[in-house]
């Protein structure tokens, strides 16, 4: 006589776990999309490392896109991607300094720009600190 219940498992899961780690869905979300607990998803993730594989491929391509995306936006001298990177990439904080240290036009070349921006930063901290 088996143990427990049969598995609900479905090869398709596979096909699909990847289209939602592209959508970014959080497990819980993906469990209550297969009407499975997130604990059961848990275990179907140790039992077919290929289902693990796939969220992973679709959350890669996901990123891939974002990059790409962000990326293209900064070439473009896009102000609200290039005050994102200066947050999160520079550590630069929210103030309004942002504004009005960086003069972004198609003639400027990003990287000399960012790097501008980026002695600028410094330059600004340490005023800061020497005060």
């Amino acid at each position: 006589m088996g143990r427990g219940r049969k598995s609900l498992f479905r090869e398709d899961m596979i096909r699909q776990a990847e289209r939602f780690g592209a959508l970014n869905l959080e497990l819980k979300d993906v469990a209550d999309v297969f009407d499975i607990s997130p604990a059961t998803l848990c275990r179907y993730q140790k039992a077919h490392p290929e289902l693990r594989e796939a969220f992973e491929r679709g959350r890669t391509k996901l990123k891939d896109l974002v990059g790409r995306k962000y990326l293209e936006k900064l070439e473009q001298g896009h102000w609200g991607a290039i005050q994102e990177g200066l947050r999160h990439i520079l550590a630069w904080p929210d103030t309004p300094l942002i504004q009005q240290s960086v003069v972004i036009g198609p003639h400027f070349p990003l990287a000399e720009t960012l790097k501008r921006a980026r002695e600028r930063r410094e330059a600004a901290l340490r005023r800061i600190e020497e005060k």
